[in-house]
């Protein structure tokens, strides 16, 4: 060495060893959720840093309460993991059962040491640097460090960055437990889901045959297509044919939610004209707008470009929009569709001034079977409207215009209105 060079305190040389190591398993720990990758990936460069022959990860079965080899480091490694040791055996066991971090220079030298484990793998430990794997107040396990390379032991002032280490990746091992038992919940509820779907597709498809052939039989009776029908008895067929409607109205429902809920609508795109489909659904609800004495206004741009779109689907959406308007304004309010451009979309905005619904529950109306808090209030003087179902035709809609790379929402403000709109690609 020259004149003008100094050596490096080796208590710098430690410190910028211990932040540079503490930085790099930190990104290791971040880097994946898989557990055994990470304290695999981890151990690597633990043992690396600490100047290590070799390293391994115990962890404690809270169960037999005996520590597995869980990760082993090195070609005799292999001969050990999955190895499981009594608690209450050797340096390791000791660290897990007080809880304090270890450095043994001699193993020799310490009737604490287990030679079980270097028997079976052919390893032979000359010193270890262990530490307990702590998540609060419970230890998982321990982090342990064989064999300082090119020294006879480890330093007692590595002590404090092992410690770390072990900090560290106890830190990581539960992240990834609780993560892996997230996961398996998941995948359990994404179960019952299914299960729930597959009942709810069975049910409705089962309801819809027989209710066709009621509604339509309803029909043919109180038309007096079977016979004559006396005053009363077609007063109590229409009775009837309007709950059988109202059901076979649910059981469609039911069916768009289980496709919305799998993703699964399928679309028959074909060009469309917006202002035509608006026409439509408001000649279907004038009379129901009347029934409530409410005023209804339809406002279509001039030359709106057409759409692609499933026809059907999105008349389903719209159709829900203005009964939801209908249902939840007061006999007498008033109620506007709109179509406007609004490039690249083609908007469409169903106004009322209904009950309104506070800016908390915007997000929330689009799930399926909510309901607007304190809608039970509103009382509109007939069942139909003053029911509020059962709190799906948001959540279909959100589903089939989203389906079709549109975007749905609102505005609105309790007392005084809404106005929900939707915005479908232009062709």
């Amino acid at each position: 060495m020259s004149a003008t060079q100094t050596q490096r305190p080796p208590s710098t040389t430690l410190h910028g060893r211990a932040l540079e190591t503490v930085l790099a398993v930190s990104a290791l720990l971040n880097s994946t959720l898989d557990l055994e990758e990470v304290v695999e990936l981890t151990m690597h460069e633990v043992t690396r840093a600490m100047g290590a022959e070799t390293g391994a990860v115990l962890l404690l079965d809270q169960v037999t309460e005996k520590l597995l080899f869980y990760v082993a480091l090195g070609e005799k490694g292999a001969g050990v993991k999955g190895l499981e040791i009594p608690r209450d055996k050797g340096i390791v066991g000791h660290v897990v059962r007080t809880g304090q971090p270890l450095l043994v220079p001699d193993v020799t030298a310490d009737p604490r040491f287990y030679g079980g484990v270097d028997k079976k793998s052919g390893f032979v430990t000359r010193s270890v640097l262990c530490a307990p794997l702590r998540v609060q107040d419970r230890v998982i396990g321990a982090l342990e460090v064989c064999n300082k390379l090119g020294r006879p032991s480890f330093l007692d002032e590595e002590m404090d960055l092992f410690t770390a280490l072990a900090n560290q990746v106890a830190l990581a091992i539960e992240n990834a437990r609780l993560y892996s038992r997230l996961s398996a919940a998941y995948r359990e509820l994404e179960k019952l889901e299914r299960k729930k779907s597959d009942f709810m597709a069975v049910a409705s498809h089962e309801l819809r045959t027989p209710l066709t052939s009621l509604v339509l039989y309803l029909e043919m009776l109180s038309g007096g297509v079977l016979g004559a029908v006396a005053d009363e008895q077609r007063e109590a067929l229409e009775v009837c044919s309007r709950n059988a409607s109202r059901l076979v109205h649910v059981t469609n429902d039911v069916t768009n939610m289980v496709e919305v809920g799998r993703r699964d609508i399928s679309l028959d795109l074909q060009p469309a004209s917006v202002a035509d489909l608006l026409e439509e659904v408001a000649r279907e609800v004038r009379y129901f707008v009347g029934e409530r004495r409410q005023t209804l206004k339809l406002t279509l741009a001039a030359n709106l470009p057409l759409v692609r779109l499933d026809r059907e689907r999105v008349h389903l959406v719209v159709h829900n929009l203005v009964m939801n308007a209908i249902r939840y304004t007061p006999d007498g309010g008033r109620i506007e569709m709109a179509s406007l451009p609004r490039e690249p979309y083609a908007r469409v905005e169903v106004r009322d001034t209904g009950i309104g619904i506070a800016e908390s529950e915007w997000e929330s109306i689009f799930l399926p079977f909510y309901r607007v808090q304190g809608h039970e209030h509103h009382s509109s003087g007939t069942y139909e409207f003053g029911s509020g179902g059962m709190g799906l035709g948001l959540s279909i809609a959100k589903g089939v215009v989203e389906a079709h790379k549109g975007r749905i929402g609102l505005t609105s403000e309790p007392g005084k209105g809404s106005v929900f709109f939707m915005e479908l690609p232009l062709e």
